[in-house]
């Protein structure tokens, strides 16, 4: 399986630079790519464990209710890619995206909150393991704007 495939019901191809982060709350957020944005190098460990945490994300998270007033900026995208981050939502992470198409741009911007957030504690232990290998000493929802390379060593 490659990562620009379609894994488990995500719609949107998944770029190989989207992943996950904690924050100092335990609360989880999906950084959307776009294939411009700056990933941190401990978000990527392997294949497998990015396969895993999307596996983990589109089938296995209870699913929250969302409403259109979580929407902290919508971006201009397709129908499809907009109900992909409500999806995201869903399952209670914050969703931020790198919205520019300058090579390696930072920040990454709020795009959405989740109601009742999902806590890394909720999580199973392998995928909590995988996710707070980027955790952030920040809140999420806090921030509308995260600058990644201040916090990690990126690629």
């Amino acid at each position: 399986m490659s990562y620009d495939e379609t894994i488990n019901g995500f719609r949107r191809e998944l770029g190989v630079t989207d992943w996950f982060g904690c924050d100092s709350r335990e609360q989880l957020a999906f950084f959307i790519n776009g294939e411009f944005g700056e990933t941190p190098l401990p978000a990527l460990p392997s294949k497998e464990a990015y396969v895993r945490l999307v596996d983990f994300f589109c089938d296995e998270a209870p699913s929250r209710q969302i409403s259109s007033s979580q929407w902290h900026k919508k971006p201009e995208w397709s129908d499809q890619q907009c109900v992909d981050v409500e999806q995201s939502v869903k399952t209670g992470v914050f969703v931020y995206a790198c919205l520019s198409e300058d090579l390696f741009c930072d920040p990454y911007e709020l795009l959405a909150r989740p109601t009742r957030p999902l806590l890394l504690n909720e999580c199973p232990s392998e995928i909590q393991r995988l996710v707070s290998a980027v955790r952030f000493n920040l809140v999420f929802g806090d921030e509308n704007s995260i600058t990644v390379n201040k916090h990690f060593e990126c690629f």
